[in-house]
């Protein structure tokens, strides 16, 4: 199959749905299939060498006329590339995708990564929003609140075609570095946003600012990064809050294999890669109970979940980890288990290329009766 992977947010800004997409195709070309990234923006150094072929525009605005240059764009690729398969990342994506297909009868799949309904404010991407939704062959989703909140904000009907399908991460090469680090690293990596629960994760780990035994590693950039060197000077805890900044995805595993515990203290999620990435690693984690993090790990079997927006309960929870060994242990080996069982990509990718086969059978049977009909 030739399959187009099409995602209209400028590509050196999107995070966790840049690394869906990535190793989405890698895993779909590894299985035999042509697999194409349309899509805005630049393309970063790491993803150069990967084999994998990307087509971009200069495109990271959201007017009318960026929809429209994009839209074009993915005709044009289209038609050049003999696609069989789109498979739309976003609002603005999943309308291109719904044009293509009126066009050139071309199958097309949506995938939610949880911010899609920022969007849907405006009535006119609301609209053409839920006209592409309704022609699409499969919607898949990777937790019942993105699913959800976007029901409730657009104004539509679940039905069959809605599919749960996980995020997923490639297999993690085992640590190599067996050397004891100096300090027990409380590690979180993520945008830097109020969705991730950054002003209860800094509260919480005042309450440790005299340990010299641990420090809390910053990975990530966003718009509460002046907040949180605000914070940090406010309340002179530069010595156990590090702010690393933005890393590649190698580095983001390596940070991860020398960690004690990963924390994330989201107030909302869909399923976070990091999330998966950290029980693949083997690592303990604690996380908030919500949506999305709670569909893949379960409490005191896979990690520690504590109740959202609550410092009280991150203090409870990393005092608890960082004071038993044998449980971190026991977490961390029960999450890599998990992932290997559940979330990874040689797995997932099969159930998605199952439904891109089911969508060609079908178009192909339909095209045989019309022909059968004279129609």
């Amino acid at each position: 199959m030739n399959i187009a992977l099409i995602n209209w947010k400028s590509f050196d800004e999107i995070s966790g749905s840049r690394i869906y997409m990535v190793n989405s195709a890698l895993s779909l070309k590894e299985k035999g299939n042509n697999v194409y990234i349309l899509t805005s923006g630049k393309i970063l150094p790491e993803y150069e060498n990967l084999g994998l072929n990307f087509y971009t525009i200069d495109n990271d605005n959201f007017s009318e006329a960026g929809f429209l240059h994009f839209t074009r764009f993915c005709f044009k690729m289209v038609e050049k590339l003999k696609i069989d398969i789109v498979h739309a990342h976003y609002n603005h994506a999943f309308i291109a995708a719904d044009l293509i297909k009126k066009k050139k009868n071309i199958p097309y799949f949506c995938t939610f990564h949880g911010y899609e309904y920022e969007l849907i404010i405006k009535e006119n991407i609301k609209t053409l929003c839920k006209e592409a939704l309704n022609n699409a062959n499969n919607i898949f989703y990777s937790s019942k609140e993105i699913i959800n909140n976007f029901k409730e904000k657009a104004d539509i009907i679940l039905d069959e075609r809605y599919i749960y399908m996980p995020n997923a991460v490639m297999p993690v090469p085992a640590n190599q570095n067996d050397h004891c680090m100096a300090k027990k690293i409380i590690l979180f990596v993520g945008r830097l946003a109020e969705e991730k629960g950054l002003y209860f994760l800094f509260e919480a780990i005042k309450a440790f600012r005299e340990r010299r035994d641990i420090e809390l590693h910053i990975v990530g950039g966003g718009p509460l990064a002046d907040w949180c060197k605000h914070f940090i000077r406010q309340n002179d805890i530069g010595d156990i809050i590090k702010m690393i900044g933005e890393v590649s995805s190698k580095e983001v595993i390596k940070r991860m294999q020398d960690s004690y515990m990963v924390v994330l203290p989201s107030v909302y999620e869909s399923m976070p890669i990091v999330l998966l990435e950290a029980m693949a690693v083997g690592k303990p984690i604690l996380a908030t109970d919500i949506y999305g993090i709670s569909n893949a790990v379960e409490n005191m079997k896979e990690g520690l979940l504590v109740e959202n927006n609550n410092a009280d309960e991150l203090i409870s929870g990393i005092s608890r980890l960082l004071d038993n060994q044998e449980l971190c242990e026991n977490l961390g080996n029960n999450a890599k288990r998990r992932a290997e069982k559940e979330f990874l990509w040689d797995t997932v990718a099969d159930k998605i290329i199952n439904y891109y086969k089911s969508s060609l059978h079908h178009e192909a049977n339909s095209k045989k009766q019309l022909k059968y009909y004279g129609e």
